[in-house]
């Protein structure tokens, strides 16, 4: 008997982050290897990875990535796995160009990635995998049907039923039917719009819409959206054309996006619709329609240099269309963003006002139509928070399923025989990534939200060789109020903390007179860092000076 375990590393609790893992024995797989965002609350943290941890263990190996499409939440962590396993990695075209895309910006190989078309198969180990056509926000997108010798695995990717998308390439509805009448029993979905009732809006029409405003406006048009999504880009060139206006593209990603849309044929363009970004301020707005990214609220993307940095005069003849919708955790940024536009006099337009945008995830009724289609004797909601999976199992149930369970990342799902059942739990988290692509600890970003909230002193002792005070103490803060009679009571109350005696606990002696200064003075708790410097003197009769820093504490 075959006990195929199946454990999220992300993205079953949260937004992003998509990872899942399948093992069979010794043998796993991994199904995309995706971001998340940065938290509003880890100062300096730009995203998390998934904890890789797993994949380590001894007498396990990684024997393959399995994409399912190209967006950043899927593919983005890869960098960041290669740098621990040297793994090839098997996707659709355009989610290969992507992550090769990717790699290249971090300066590392990409001879591992393989492409196969949608609709192909391939063995990997133990696992044979077929890429089953789906819609969604980006092309090539596919559903995944994993035959294992525990039983056979449906894996929606990320996915809607778009009866009439712009490249003409609709979901596989016969082969999700006939892949439902052979059997499967165990069904992973995307859940991210599980509680939103109905369907999702066409592509096409979206199109149009966009297309009628391009007509209609007297003035520059600029359209965000993301980089990535062809069929959007394609729509706005068409509405740049039957406007007669030029398409100008500002951002970085926005131009990389479109060159590998246009070398994988996904954009289809005439050459002289599309101008140079130099030109943008020279033309009459009229003629333009300026696409741009940043419509998260990113400060340094196109749309926020616009919106803040005025890169782009704008006035009361212009319209900014924001096409897109704001990932939760966002909220805040894309108003600055809009109040910022705002002030320009510009008309913004979002979906709230006219249907500049669709969605690239199920509606409950697709859900549900994706369900019967497929008809699984186990169901577990997978690409959403809980409340997400919580509603989607409860569509699943409504639908017939026999059996639906909710599970988080670390926690497992055991198929044996056709028979799906809880396994064990992995305790796990996400890894946080700075600025610098550095790895940070949860400990230290802890540190940071203390000292953004509460401050920093930080206190230098130096200390003669006769262990005596050879200066002042000198004393910094930072993130607290300006108060030169707190600075001066503060190295008193170092100096005293000292006063000959010298001994392992000086450090705290000093930590705690300060704390305890700064919380009757302001009422704030900052993080306290003592360093001390030991002055010795060398064989040469010069001073030499041996540092030691007290690590902050971590309350």
């Amino acid at each position: 008997m075959h006990d195929i375990i199946v454990r999220p590393l992300g993205g079953c609790g949260e937004v992003g982050l998509n990872a899942t893992l399948i093992e069979d024995e010794g043998d796993q797989i991994l199904i995309d290897c995706g971001i998340g965002l940065g938290l509003a609350d880890a100062p300096g943290i730009e995203r998390l990875i998934p904890d890789f941890s797993l994949l380590s263990r001894p007498g396990k190996t990684l024997r393959a990535v399995i994409l399912t499409h190209g967006h950043e939440d899927h593919i983005g962590a890869l960098p960041d796995l290669f740098i621990e396993h040297d793994v090839p990695v098997y996707g659709p075209p355009l989610a290969i160009l992507f992550a090769r895309s990717r790699l290249e910006r971090r300066g590392m190989p990409f001879d591992h990635l393989v492409s196969i078309p949608i609709g192909g198969r391939l063995t990997v180990g133990p696992f044979e995998i077929e890429w089953v056509r789906v819609t969604h926000s980006i092309p090539d997108a596919a559903a995944l049907v994993i035959d294992t010798r525990g039983g056979r695995i449906f894996h929606s990717g990320d996915f809607k039923i778009d009866r009439h998308p712009v490249d003409g390439h609709t979901t596989d509805v016969p082969r999700l039917l006939a892949i439902g009448e052979s059997g499967v029993d165990l069904m992973l979905s995307d859940s991210t719009n599980s509680e939103v009732p109905g369907r999702t809006r066409s592509e096409t029409d979206v199109g149009v819409e966009l297309e009628r405003i391009a007509i209609e406006a007297e003035g520059r048009l600029v359209v965000a959206c993301f980089a990535s999504h062809m069929h959007r880009l394609q729509s706005l060139a068409r509405a740049a054309k039957a406007s007669g206006r030029r398409l100008q593209l500002f951002g970085n990603a926005l131009h990389r996006g479109w060159t590998i849309g246009t070398r994988a044929g996904h954009l289809s363009v005439e050459a002289d619709l599309v101008e140079d970004v130099e030109k943008i301020a020279k033309r009459p707005g009229l003629d333009t329609l300026v696409v741009v990214t940043g419509a998260q609220g990113e400060p340094r993307a196109a749309l926020g240099r616009i919106a803040l940095e005025h890169a782009l005069p704008l006035g009361p003849a212009d319209r900014v269309v924001l096409s897109t919708s704001t990932i939760p955790g966002n909220e805040k940024n894309v108003r600055r963003v809009m109040n910022a536009l705002a002030i320009t006099g510009c008309q913004v337009i979002d979906d709230g006002l006219r249907p500049v945008h669709c969605s690239g995830h199920a509606h409950q009724d697709e859900q549900a139509e994706l369900i019967a289609l497929v008809r699984p004797k186990c169901f577990v909601p997978i690409h959403g928070d809980r409340a997400m999976l919580e509603a989607h199992a409860r569509t699943a149930r409504h639908g017939g399923v026999p059996r639906a369970l909710v599970i988080e990342d670390g926690e497992s799902i055991v198929l044996a025989r056709g028979e799906s059942l809880r396994g064990d739990v992995v305790p796990m988290s996400p890894r946080p990534i700075d600025s610098g692509e550095r790895i940070i600890e949860w400990v230290d970003v802890d540190a940071r939200r203390h000292i953004a909230f509460s401050g920093l002193v930080t206190c230098a002792v130096a200390l003669s060789p006769g262990d005596r005070l050879a200066a002042r103490p000198v004393i910094a803060m930072v993130g607290l109020p300006k108060s030169p009679l707190l600075a001066v009571r503060l190295v008193e109350l170092a100096a005293a903390a000292i006063d000959g005696r010298i001994g392992e606990d000086l450090a705290e002696r000093i930590r705690v007179a300060i704390k305890r200064e700064v919380k009757r003075s302001v009422g704030s708790r900052p993080v306290v860092e003592i360093q001390i410097i030991r002055l010795t003197v060398g064989p040469d009769r010069t001073s030499l000076a041996q540092r030691s820093r007290e690590p902050a504490e971590k309350d």
